[in-house]
């Protein structure tokens, strides 16, 4: 007991990952360092590049591993504030959202949420074509690299600026962006692997029921179109037949 009343907390260094150059985000204050480990930080994405066009993003941290006195975080988190979201909508547009489960190719399993608001008003079957391409683009994006490569494309931007130039064959694009992306943990992966099975399955029905009501307009357009070349040729038969009586 008495060795209990003669500790004192202590402030310690959290040190962010290499990608962010190894900046001190902040301090702990605990008895033991130990202790530190699973603990949260985060910090607004321009205090850590010095841009201040990133001032609207929040990347979420928690210590990993504890050395020297030191904690050292891993990056968990990536957060567009919702003051930012709302800024981007604009009248005569389409927002697209997107929520799903995917791995990198080292296995580190999240829940990305993309965005993407159009230039212009897009149908219904565009919007989900463009929602259907942008999953499938982003999922194969991130299974071919490890965690630490897509952390670094994604404050980059060089995933957006890639999905934007992707979707764009499909409609004028204005803004790509991730809206939210969290690390996922093993407990919770099966359940949230299920229910991204059940929305994709959805839509796969609803883009089934537009293909047959579009198959079955084409339909009734090709047997109108016969119907009316055969009234064409028969008026200039009856304009012959009636100019030799009328001399």
């Amino acid at each position: 007991m008495a060795k209990s009343k003669n500790l004192k907390k202590q402030w310690f260094p959290i040190i962010a990952p290499k990608l962010f150059n190894n900046t001190v985000l902040g301090e702990t204050h605990v008895y033991d360092i130990n202790a530190a480990v699973g603990k949260g930080v985060k910090q607004n994405l321009m205090n850590l590049t010095r841009d201040g066009k990133k001032q609207n993003i929040n990347i979420s941290f928690e210590i990993g591993n504890v050395e020297a006195g030191k904690a050292y975080a891993d990056m968990t988190g990536y957060n567009l504030m919702q003051s930012s979201v709302k800024r981007f909508v604009r009248r005569n547009i389409d927002k697209i959202e997107m929520s799903f489960v995917c791995s990198t190719h080292d296995k580190k399993s999240m829940r990305i949420k993309p965005l993407v608001i159009t230039r212009t008003s897009a149908s219904n079957s565009v919007g989900t074509r463009m929602r259907r391409t942008a999953e499938t683009f982003i999922r194969n994006y991130i299974e071919k690299i490890n965690y630490d490569l897509f952390t670094q494309d994604l404050v980059a931007r060089r995933m957006q600026d890639a999905l934007r130039r992707h979707l764009s064959k499909i409609h004028p694009v204005r803004i790509c962006e991730i809206r939210s992306m969290k690390l996922a943990k093993s407990e919770e992966g099966d359940v949230v692997v299920e229910e991204a099975k059940e929305v994709s399955e959805s839509e796969v029905k609803e883009e089934k029921k537009e293909i047959t009501v579009r198959e079955k307009e084409v339909q009734e357009v090709k047997k109108a179109e016969p119907a009316k070349t055969e009234e064409k040729t028969v008026e200039p038969a009856k304009v012959e037949e009636k100019t030799p009586a009328s001399e």
